[in-house]
Parts: structure tokens; sequence; C-alpha cells
């Protein structure tokens, strides 16, 4: 690169990894703010726990399976368009929550199942777009890092989750503490949020003091867990706006030379090395004899086949990566290197793996 190429992919460099940053704490924006909601949800409508803790299990699984796809997906689409329009679709869940019981005419009472289905639905639908936060991130990152910066701005990109999900606590229990309609006054509606706790937890019969503190509490504040959804997707539209605006997507849609394939490849590697130790200290041992072992040929040359595979050396009894990267702006998608060593992990803990 030229000097002037060199200050001009430095400044995309810094912008890319700030709008992600921004971007990817909004998606906990309008994904963590259940969690608020749930004692209003339990108050209002009597929800129980038994159904909230359903409710999270299936999404919990949706959004791992929705992170796996949506990798696949951000290997074939523009990462600056992925990332947006997933985020735009999150917010959009997140309003349709919180209209949840106008939308079904219902007010304070026990819910019926009609309002928990509507919610499940809804939920399961934000973790399907939630999964479009990470992968296009590890995509444009890898395009824009090179391998022998990515650890350092790596970790404080990684910053992103905490930052907002710390926001988001802040953010929303001010909302839960000053908000919603004060139905105090309202001695049916005070009578019917009594019950409910009640009826979800009868050891409050026991205290009356703290039986009537949570009535007094929830009954002041009806109504606050629709903003803990309404307000963060609000400012989660102005996000998924600004990614839009700010991503591009790779060095050559602003005129300026990609990495080589060589950093590129490096660079995805030094991705899978990060976030492999995190997933699982059994997947940590794997990729670290894999590296020990150097059992990987995933540099590009004229000479090699245009294909990736896992095999095993059964000379030595060892597995081994193969891949020809494409010698373009995306050189190996972290997915399918991700895959590769999926294989890679379950034949070296089972040989009778095929």
């Amino acid at each position: 690169m030229t000097q002037e190429q060199a200050k001009k992919f430095k400044y995309w460099q810094y912008r890319t990894i700030g709008a992600t940053m921004i971007g990817y704490a909004l998606f906990y924006f309008v994904r963590k703010n259940f969690s608020f909601a749930i004692p209003g949800l339990a108050a209002e409508y009597g929800i129980s726990n038994t159904s909230f803790g359903i409710i999270m299990t299936v999404v919990g699984l949706i959004y791992g399976l929705s992170r796996f796809l949506n990798g696949l997906l951000a290997d074939r689409m523009n990462g600056r368009y992925h990332m947006s329009i997933g985020l735009l679709l999150c917010v959009l869940a997140s309003f349709a929550f919180g209209f949840g019981p106008s939308i079904l005419g219902i007010e304070l009472g026990v819910a019926p199942h009609s309002l928990v289905v509507v919610f499940g639905v809804l939920l399961v639908l934000n973790n399907i777009f939630q999964g479009s936060g990470f992968p296009p991130c590890a995509r444009l990152l890898s395009h824009w890092i090179p391998p022998h910066e990515l650890a350092t701005k790596m970790s404080v990109w990684n910053t992103s989750h905490s930052i907002g999900a710390s926001v988001l606590a802040i953010l929303c229990g001010y909302v839960m503490g000053t908000m919603g309609s004060d139905l105090t006054g309202n001695a049916e509606a005070v009578e019917t949020i009594r019950q409910n706790l009640v009826t979800l937890n009868p050891a409050l019969l026991e205290n009356p003091a703290e039986l009537q503190e949570q009535v007094q509490s929830a009954a002041a504040h009806v109504g606050a867990w629709q903003w803990c959804f309404w307000i963060p997707a609000g400012i989660a539209v102005l996000g998924a706006a600004w990614l839009f605006v700010g991503l591009r997507d790779t060095p050559s849609s602003v005129g300026l030379p990609e990495l080589p394939v060589e950093d590129a490849m490096e660079a995805l590697m030094a991705l899978l090395e990060h976030y492999i130790p995190l997933m699982s200290s059994t997947l940590d041992r794997s990729l670290q004899y894999m590296l020990d072992t150097h059992g990987y040929n995933i540099a590009y040359s004229e000479k090699k086949h245009d294909v990736s595979f896992t095999t095993v050396l059964y000379r030595y009894g060892v597995p081994f990566v193969f891949s020809q990267p494409v010698p373009d702006s995306q050189p190996l998608s972290l997915g399918s290197l991700v895959h590769e060593f999926g294989h890679y992990h379950s034949f070296l803990v089972d040989p009778t793996y095929e």
C-alpha cells in the first residue's frame, strides 16, 4: 500500500471496529431486555417461572442454531447488509413483544395460553435474527485487521457485549423503577396483582409486609416492562441505521487493496484461536494439538485443488485439515474453517469417527 492508502485503510479499520462494537452491543439491547421484564410480566399476567423457563430453553437452542446458519449466510452476503438488516429485524420483534397484550386485547389478570404463545413466538423470531450479530462481525474484521494486530484489537472488540449488557441493565433498571402507570389507587388492579404474586409464590402469605411491598411496587409501575422493549428497540433502530451508513464490506469496496490471501488466512486462524478456548476446554486441547503438530494446510497455492476436507493420516494416527482458499475478498470463511475443525476434533477424540 502507498502511504495514502495505508492512512485510509487505518481510518476504515477503526471505523469498522467501532461500528461493529456499537452494533453488536445493541444486539444485546434487544436480546437481554426480556430478563428485566420478567417481574412485571409475572405480576401483571401471572406467567409462571415454568413458562419462562421453557421459553428461555427453546430460544437458547434457537439462538445457537441461528448463529451456525448465519455463519453460512455471512460467507455469501455483504456484511454491512447482513448485520444492519438483522438488527432491524430484532428491533421489530422487540417492538412487537411490547404490544403483545394490546394485540390480543388482554389487560391485567391471568394470561391466557395465547399470550404466552405469542410471547414465545416473538422471542423465537428475535433469537433467529439475533444470530446475525456475530457472524458478519467475524467476516468483516477478518478483512480489515491484519493477523499481527488481531489479538489486541479483537480483545478490545470483545468488550462490546459486556458494554451492551451493562448499559442495558442500568437502562432497564431505571425503566422498571420509574416508568409505567401508577395503579396503586385502583383496588381491582391491586387485588389482581396480589393474586398473581400469591399464586406464583404462596410463601409470600407468610410474610404480609413483603407481599404488600411487592404488590405496591408492581402496581405503581404497571406496563413498565413494555418500555424495557420499546426504549432499547428505539435506540437499536438508530444503531441499525448507523451500521448501514458506517460499514463497508471489504477494503476493495472503498477502493483499497485487500489483505494478502496469506494474511487473511492467518487472521481467520487467529479468530479460531481466540474463540475456541471460550467454548470448551476439550475443543481448546484439540486446537492446540492441531497447532502444535501443524496438522493443517490452509495456505493458498495455484497447484492445490479447490476443495476443503479433513482426513486421517492413518500411518501416524492423526487427523489433518486441507483447504484451498479462494483468492478474492473471501479467502476462506470462518464458518468453513470451524466446520473442518469440527471434523478434526471428532477424529482426534474418536479414531473410529467417519
